[in-house]
């Protein structure tokens, strides 16, 4: 049999890509690791529109505070809250958001891009009301008259 020889730069490559990897944990300001993955979806937003925050790996009372909607809280036990963006957030700006987790005292900010374009109001279809025309039925059935050929059998018998 023969050795497999591996090439030293591969190594060396494989092991700056373990140093460089980001790790799932992120250390807490009192040296213990925390998972606080704060998220904001939809990432990309219209103004006036409606975002769900998520505070992932907190156990405790989030904060979240940003310059385009009301200060949200979102509760010790639950993950999410939703906040609406306001009307006069600037097109096309990209801004932090501020995640506070209660629990381990970490903050984390995450950015919020305001879309640059117009936004797509669907217009609402108007409904018709039929209304009564000139060529409406009314009720009663057909009408019907003698004919033509009642006449002619008189005349041909």
């Amino acid at each position: 049999m023969r050795a497999i020889r591996v090439a030293p730069l591969a190594l060396l490559g494989a092991s700056a890509l373990t140093l460089l990897a980001p790790s799932a944990a992120h250390a807490a300001p009192d040296g213990a690791t925390s998972t606080f993955n704060p998220t904001i979806t939809p990432s990309v937003i219209a103004p006036g529109g409606r975002v769900t925050l998520g505070a992932g790996g907190c156990t405790g009372e989030t904060t979240v505070t940003s310059g385009i909607f009301d200060t949200t809280t979102i509760p010790s036990g639950s993950t999410t809250a939703n906040a609406t963006i306001d009307t006069d957030a600037r097109r096309g700006a990209v801004y932090a958001v501020t995640f506070a987790c209660g629990s381990t005292g970490t903050s984390r900010n995450v950015n919020l891009t305001i879309t640059g374009g117009a936004t797509s109001t669907p217009t609402p279809t108007p409904t018709t009301v039929p209304t009564a025309s000139s060529t409406a039925l009314v009720p009663g059935g057909v009408r019907g008259g003698l004919g033509g050929s009642s006449g002619l059998s008189q005349t041909l018998g």
